[in-house]
């Protein structure tokens, strides 16, 4: 399957990129500072519809398997489970850009169906600047309860901790639009969906490592490929772990940072002067 799904047209603005360093380094020692293009994953703020109809779980109508495979398939809920992003040249400040949506697939595994989106952000004579994938699941079933691994032998050359408080959700649902109620609405996390509490939101912990590879001087990203383990409720402190891989690339995981063998994200960068 492959359907053209929906063009956003986007100016990028620096000031939007500062908000979110503000919520970063509100508690980090280091400041961040703002360059003349975007860092990897800045996009992220940008290319949010802004003006389509929304399902009854305050997210975009038009990313459902319905919608996308025009077959009748009703969820409880939904969640972003992985993504991977391919950076080309760099996005500029003040430009207008396009990101072109495509819908990849729409999978069932199990009772679960799975959707894989393509986003391509292209300046606006076609130049392409970075490409993205995300991979979002539906489903009936209930919320699991956090898993826990024991099997990572890899070590932390580097350790960034951060606490999601209720008002950095907040912000960056403001900043990136996202009126999806698992992210405000405490009486649906509950009482509909099932969650204890108010989740973080998937882009923000792909973000959250990106700008900690920027405060760690990991340069030179060419691609990094994340996979979201177990959800991050609001109020929860991680630590985010950097750790270098042989042949040049990077690993990176979000772990809970009172029970390190519960971890939340995984994701490995690979860098240019690795890719030869």
């Amino acid at each position: 399957m492959y359907h053209r799904l929906k063009t956003i047209r986007d100016i990028v603005s620096p000031s939007t990129i500062e908000k979110f360093n503000e919520i970063i380094c509100s508690q980090l020692k280091q400041q961040l500072t703002v360059k003349d293009h975007l860092g990897c994953g800045d996009h992220m703020l940008f290319f949010n519809p802004g003006d389509h109809r929304l399902s009854s779980d305050g997210y975009y109508s038009y990313l459902t398997p319905r919608n996308a495979s025009g077959r009748h398939i009703n969820f409880k809920r939904r969640m972003w489970v992985q993504g991977s992003l391919e950076f080309f040249r760099p996005i500029e400040y003040g430009k207008e850009y396009v990101c072109q949506e495509n819908i990849i697939f729409v999978k069932k595994i199990r009772h679960d169906h799975f959707l894989r989106m393509s986003r391509d952000v292209t300046d606006i004579e076609g130049y392409l600047k970075l490409r993205e994938f995300r991979t979002l699941v539906y489903t009936d079933s209930e919320p699991a309860l956090a898993s826990e691994r024991s099997d990572r032998e890899v070590k932390a050359d580097a350790l960034v901790r951060f606490t999601f408080t209720d008002v950095d959700i907040m912000k960056y649902s403001c900043l990136t639009s996202n009126t999806h109620r698992i992210h405000w609405d405490l009486n649906y996390c509950k009482n509909f969906e099932g969650y204890r509490d108010i989740l973080v939101q998937g882009p923000f912990t792909a973000q959250l490592i990106m700008k900690v590879l920027e405060l760690e001087n990991v340069s030179g990203i060419k691609s990094i490929k994340y996979k979201n383990s177990n959800i991050i409720y609001r109020g929860t402190s991680v630590e985010v772990c950097v750790s270098s891989l042989n042949g040049g690339n990077v690993f990176v995981w979000i772990r809970d940072a009172t029970n390190p063998k519960i971890t939340y994200v995984e994701s490995t960068v690979q860098l240019c002067r690795a890719s030869a």
